[in-house]
Parts: C-alpha cells; structure tokens; sequence
C-alpha cells in the first residue's frame, strides 16, 4: 500500500490547506514540463497527483485512512474492509463538498475583482489629459506661483494612478517655465533696445 502522506510530506493530521500546499508545491517542482520530460519526475509527479486526489477528497480520504491504520499501524478494526458502515460516516460529510465549490466560488469572484482592478488600472494608466486641461495648467503655471499649478496636478495624477497625465502635467510645466523664460527675456531685450 502506498504511503500519500509521506508521498505529499505531511502528517497525517493535515489540514486540506496543507494537503493543497504541499500538492502545489511538489507539484511545482517535479511537473515533467520543467524537467524536460524526464522519466523520473514524470513518474514521480504522478504519485503525488495520485496522493492529492486521494487526500482532497473526504470520502476516499476516509477510505484511504481505514486502510492505512490498518496497514501502517497494525490497528485492525472490527473488520479489515472498508464497511458500508463507515461508508455513511463520511457521506455525511459530503457537504463539504459545498464548501469546495463556495470556496472554488469565492477564488473565480476575487480573481474577476483583480482582473476588473488592473482593468480600471490600465484605463487611468493610459487617461490622456483634455486640452482644456492643458491650456489652465499651461497657463497657471505663469500667474499663481510659478509651477505651483503642475505641481500640484503632477501629485494628484499620480496618486490616482494616472501615469500618462502626470507626465503630461510634467512636460507642461517644463514648457512653460521655458516659454516664460524665453518671453522675459524677450521684453527685457525690447525694452534695452527701446532705450
């Protein structure tokens, strides 16, 4: 008789979430695809996916630890075979089976609420900035406190997780500072030649 717990290496006392982990992990690691196909892994990966469908699931599970306290431990029973007896011992716990497909549930709606976030995370990543925003911030950059205005626009967008139009607001602000700049000297220029 096969040992699954020593195949998954876990105790026998495992939760199903241990049961999960250790399957994933080994699973992971002697996968035949990552291993170019060796024989080995092969065959060794399918101990542990034959463990694992056994151990997930309650009723095989407790026909699998009938055995095994018989097999391992010399813990006969009050017969050897797996009776209709037990049988309905953990047909009753076939309600856990609706707590796999709530929980199968419960991962389907958190990964569709991940996917819809990066979704809207994407939307505001690639927002494009309105003319009329530019034009006001363009604008406001020269009256109220030079750069104030992109300033504080360039924090707001990011924070938002507007990367395109922070950037914008950046180069903006970088634009009008030059035109600013080149303006000024152009009135200091006309007025030394006016004189």
């Amino acid at each position: 008789m096969k040992n699954h717990y020593q195949t998954l290496g876990i105790k026998r006392d495992a939760s199903n979430d241990d049961i999960k982990k250790a399957y994933r992990k080994l699973a992971q690691k002697f996968h035949p695809d990552k291993n170019d196909g060796d024989k080995f892994f092969e065959e060794r990966f399918k101990e542990i996916q034959e463990a694992y469908e056994i151990l997930s699931d309650l009723y095989e599970k407790g026909k699998y630890d009938s055995n095994y306290d018989y097999f391992f431990n010399g813990q006969r029973k009050s017969s050897q075979t797996y009776t209709h007896k037990e049988e309905t011992k953990y047909e009753t716990t076939k309600s856990d089976s609706e707590k796999v497909k709530q929980e199968k549930e419960a991962r389907e709606k958190r990964e569709k609420e991940r996917v819809e976030k990066e979704r809207v995370a994407n939307i505001k990543k690639n927002a494009e900035l309105q003319f009329e925003d530019k034009a006001w911030i363009f604008l406001g950059n020269w009256f109220i406190i030079p750069g104030a205005i992109g300033l504080c626009m360039f924090f707001k967008y990011r924070r938002e997780g507007y990367t395109k139009k922070s950037n914008a607001v950046c180069s903006l602000t970088i634009v009008s500072f030059v035109v600013l700049f080149i303006l000024t000297i152009i009135s200091f220029i006309a007025k030394e030649a006016g004189r």
